[in-house]
């Protein structure tokens, strides 16, 4: 029996030290859950967990990446269904449009709404985004391509159908006064009193050829206070006012002053010459001279002769009523003093004119409107058609003509010396006729398409790129807005623009449907990843609790051993450290 060392008390201290630590052990991967929990547990297989986890993670993400993509694809796509039914209802427009029981005024009114189409449908475009992206006006920041926009551009248009450019003698003329003109019969200025001659009410812009001469020469000469002298740029153009046929009032102010004479022709207390006077016999207000009487409900000009009353006319403090105009002929004619006087006195003072002065001289230009061109079909082709005959860079192609018949010489050319078909050179016969006589372009930048990647998967692969592509949607990139008043339009007399606006909606009709069909495609294909993606996590996370999670039952088998090994060595260290006492029996 030894004292200082109890080998006994060391053994039982060291394999209770074993078993407490062991203890410990399986104590930590019953709290934790984990089997690892620190890289002494399982070296390996922490390496192996960690890449797992890794994965998983990364392809939750990537899994919450596609489903950000289906809410963005679904963004850009509602915009889209807008838009595509605001060109069904265009479509529908542009073909009641097109309709030959339209008129002008009639297209008018589709073309505001077809208007307010295109603008609603570029706000569409410039509104729409997801996450500060903007989805359907292209790239804002990258590179940009050029559009052309061609339409005829301004030139006379000759009376006569056919609008061939040589011997362009006759031009529609436009009036261009402030104040309505009436243009009557010239019979009016002959007529008995109170006589009533339908009248032609002439506005602003309105086209007033019929009422003039033929044009004459090429050159002008000497002209009366009647004539009218243009220059179109080539030629000169002497026209007059048909004064045999018809005779042309404006309003003019009644002098309400009356006569100083109780007869016609006097002058007012002014020394001008009055328009009434009263008869001392009768005391009715009578007219001093001739008088003329516009009637807005019935549009006749009624001839009031010096002599006869005018009471009905009239209100009691002897102004005009109110729907009656007093109106007096716009030129001087030396064979009827009275009208010559009224001339000077009501017209001059009011425009500034003298008694010889042409009223018509600064009232008159040229109509100006879109010269037609023709297909090799003889086809007229509207403005809005007229880029099928340029290429991308604006550049004419050919195939058109001045005329319907298509000829040779009929042809239009690129420019002055450029060879044709059969080597007609636009030297030759037409030589005026190249293309930017009849055409007007315009260009604007639109952005490219937008493109963006999304990522559906852990690594950094190119192929866990989804790639998608929405086109500029805009109305510039769609094409439609030539269809609105600031681009070509739809209103015409013949309804081509309209026809030919149906096939440019069509078009864009399309370029949406192939947008939303391909955004559709790629929600369907995040779908099929997020799928994918989630079988994959689910089965990765699966390998890796193989790995690391603890088997609870095993380690509660464990733990259970431990502490009764533990309860164990407690027991016989107790025991051990008691055998020194028999040691004291000894010394006694």
């Amino acid at each position: 029996m030894v004292v200082q060392h109890n080998l006994i008390a060391m053994n039982s201290n060291r394999m209770l030290g074993i078993t407490t630590k062991q203890m410990a052990g399986t104590t930590e991967k019953l709290s934790s859950g984990y089997q690892i929990n620190k890289a002494a547990d399982n070296a390996a297989g922490l390496a192996i967990s960690e890449k797992m986890r890794q994965q998983v993670r990364g392809l939750t993400q990537a899994s919450t990446n596609a489903e950000d993509g289906i809410s963005c694809v679904q963004t850009a796509e509602g915009a889209l269904a807008e838009v595509q039914d605001m060109l069904q209802r265009m479509n529908e427009l542009c073909v009641q449009a097109a309709n030959g029981t339209q008129s002008s005024t009639d297209r008018q009114y589709i073309q505001d709404e077809i208007d307010q189409l295109c603008l609603e449908i570029d706000r569409v475009a410039e509104t729409t985004k997801f996450n500060e992206t903007f989805l359907l006006k292209g790239d804002i920041e990258g590179r940009t391509t050029t559009v052309y926009m061609t339409d005829y551009s301004v030139t006379f248009t000759k009376n006569e159908t056919s609008n061939a450019i040589q011997d362009a003698s006759k031009y529609k003329l436009n009036y261009t006064g402030d104040m309505n003109l009436y243009v009557i019969d010239a019979k009016i200025l002959e007529a008995n009193s109170n006589s009533a001659i339908s009248a032609y009410r002439i506005q602003n812009g309105s086209d007033i050829t019929e009422y003039f001469s033929d044009a004459s020469g090429s050159a002008a000469t000497a002209t009366d206070a009647t004539d009218v002298v243009l220059n179109s740029g080539a030629f000169t153009y002497k026209t007059t006012f048909n004064t045999n046929s018809y005779a042309a009032f404006i309003n003019v102010e009644l002098n309400s002053n009356l006569s100083t004479a109780n007869t016609p022709n006097g002058d007012d207390a002014n020394g001008k010459k009055a328009d009434l006077f009263i008869d001392a016999t009768t005391s009715i207000i009578r007219a001093s001279i001739d008088l003329y009487f516009y009637n807005t409900d019935t549009e006749n000009i009624v001839r009031v002769s010096a002599g006869e009353s005018v009471e009905k006319y009239l209100k009691d403090d002897r102004t005009v009523e109110d729907k009656y105009r007093l109106v007096d002929i716009v030129y001087a004619d030396s064979t009827r003093a009275n009208i010559t006087e009224k001339y000077s006195d009501r017209i001059a003072a009011s425009m500034g004119l003298t008694g010889t002065d042409n009223f018509f001289g600064t009232r008159l230009e040229l109509d100006e409107s879109k010269q037609k061109l023709y297909d090799v079909d003889g086809k007229e082709v509207s403005g809005i058609r007229l880029n099928e005959f340029f290429n991308e860079n604006g550049t004419y192609t050919g195939g058109l003509y001045t005329t319907n018949q298509a000829r040779l010489i009929d042809q239009v050319f690129a420019s002055d010396g450029s060879q044709g078909y059969a080597g007609v050179s636009s030297l030759l016969g037409n030589a005026a006729a190249t293309i930017g006589k009849y055409i007007a372009q315009s260009a604007q930048k639109i952005a490219a398409d937008l493109s963006f990647n999304l990522h559906v998967g852990a690594q950094s692969n190119l192929e866990n790129k989804i790639e998608t592509n929405i086109s500029t949607l805009t109305a510039a990139g769609l094409g439609v807005d030539k269809l609105s008043s600031d681009g070509i339009g739809i209103v015409d007399a013949t309804g081509n623009n309209a026809t030919s606006a149906i096939d440019v909606v069509a078009k864009a009709l399309n370029i949406v449907s192939r947008q939303r069909s391909n955004l559709g495609a790629v929600q369907n294909r995040l779908e099929h990843t997020i799928k994918n993606l989630d079988n994959v996590v689910e089965n990765t996370t699966a390998a890796e609790s193989q790995i690391r999670d603890t088997d609870m039952a095993t380690e509660m088998v464990k733990h259970a051993n431990m502490n009764i090994l533990q309860q164990a060595g407690q027991a016989m260290l107790a025991q051990a450290n008691q055998s020194n006492e028999g040691v004291l029996g000894l010394l006694q």
